[in-house]
């Protein structure tokens, strides 16, 4: 089971995602330089099927290969393996015919019976605070989070009740993770599941991890901080969010023109309350599909005048909008021309171009510079990212290949 969805953390709050257009004809982001997903080789040590890299005096991988084919891309999940390598040793002790090798740290021991498969019997870790072995239950954990709180009413975030309950939103498992700090002194984060990156593009690469089981033994006992430090070390530094974002925020789902705008800013300022952020919610566009990317005209015939000019020149406020991909580019949107083109698409041959978000680059690319830049230009700073239609859409596989996270990405 995945204990611990690191991916997850990364979206951002209210899946509101940061508006940065790309130029024309830029491939897709390289990973970062300062993440190297191939550990230090003084961190590892093979034996046979498996594999241990010591992260940290806490932190320890642990991989099982069939085909002695370990993984070494970067994931959704993790980036960067290539951390200062930790004081470890490793020995070999004989038991009969059993063969054990033990790796230690300052804080941690593994003992591992070479050649096994992993199981309660061949794979365990000792500390201090913990004794745990492979397949242990995380009965302590301080929980985490699930994919949506649509359609629901308070709810538990024991995965194991939602998995009892077989809770669903939108024809999808809430994908419930239990979180990285826990009362039991360790958590473990099961990245065998999740799908790796292109070093070179950044894109999903061909296929799933290589290993058949990817775990991350988080064996910080009550060092919570330390937890979340390694966390961090692995997966990649977090941006600062905009200092507005925790200011005070004004949305709502209603018909609003420029007016509107105008007399809510106002009315805020004539009882001396402080506003940062202004939201519109899914009126803004055109009506013709719960989705849309273009201002509707009846409501922002100027659109510049409306965001650059009062909003953010008048008032100075931070820009957000509301967006349902899913529907597609249809041929009502005032891109729809200049996307097609951008595709290599007749415009005269469809009426609509199909949501392809996870399966074609060039679609996604396309929607970034040639439909939604023109919004930005106007003055939108930020999407609200409102995904709900489900994890397979776009061409995703679904689970931990879905449109929530690749289109916050």
């Amino acid at each position: 089971m995945f204990k611990y969805s690191l991916y997850q953390i990364a979206i951002f709050f209210l899946n509101v995602a940061f508006a940065t257009p790309s130029p024309n004809n830029m491939k897709w982001p390289e990973l970062s330089s300062d993440y190297n997903p191939i550990a230090d080789p003084k961190a590892v040590v093979i034996s046979n099927n498996a594999r241990f890299t010591v992260l940290t005096p806490y932190l320890i991988r642990m991989e099982y290969s069939s085909s002695k084919q370990f993984e070494d891309r970067a994931t959704t999940a993790v980036l960067n393996r290539e951390t200062t390598v930790p004081e470890f040793t490793q020995s070999i002790s004989k038991d009969g015919k059993t063969l054990t090798i033990e790796i230690t740290s300052s804080k941690v021991t593994l003992s591992y019976q070479i050649g096994q498969e992993f199981s309660t019997d061949t794979l365990s870790i000792t500390s201090k605070d913990f004794d745990w072995k492979y397949g242990d239950v995380d009965s302590k954990n301080l929980l985490g989070t699930i994919k949506s709180l649509d359609l629901l009413n308070a709810i538990s975030l024991d995965c194991r009740e939602i998995e009892e309950k077989n809770i669903t939103v939108h024809d999808e498992s809430l994908h419930c993770q239990y979180g990285l700090i826990s009362r039991s002194g360790w958590s473990v984060v099961d990245d065998s599941d999740t799908y790796v990156l292109n070093p070179k593009s950044g894109w999903w690469d061909q296929g799933q991890n290589a290993d058949e089981v990817d775990l991350y033994m988080f064996a910080h006992g009550h060092a919570y901080k330390s937890a979340i430090q390694d966390f961090v070390e692995i997966s990649g530094k977090t941006a600062m969010v905009p200092r507005a974002a925790s200011g005070l925020w004004w949305t709502r789902w209603f018909n609003l023109n420029t007016q509107d705008l105008e007399n809510i800013v106002e009315e805020y300022k004539s009882h001396a309350l402080p506003l940062d952020v202004f939201v519109l919610d899914m009126d803004w566009h055109k009506k013709n599909e719960w989705g849309g990317y273009t201002w509707d005209p009846n409501l922002f015939p100027y659109p510049n005048d409306s965001m650059n000019n009062l909003l953010k020149g008048k008032y100075n406020l931070v820009t957000v909008a509301n967006i349902h991909d899913d529907n597609g580019v249809g041929n009502y949107e005032a891109q729809f021309n200049a996307m097609a083109k951008a595709m290599g698409i007749d415009p005269s041959s469809t009426d609509n171009i199909p949501f392809q978000f996870c399966n074609n680059e060039t679609y996604t690319m396309a929607l970034e510079d040639e439909v939604l830049k023109p919004v930005e230009d106007s003055g939108m700073d930020y999407w609200w990212i409102d995904w709900q239609q489900g994890g397979t859409q776009g061409g995703c596989a679904g689970l931990k290949q879905n449109p929530t996270i690749w289109t916050n990405k």
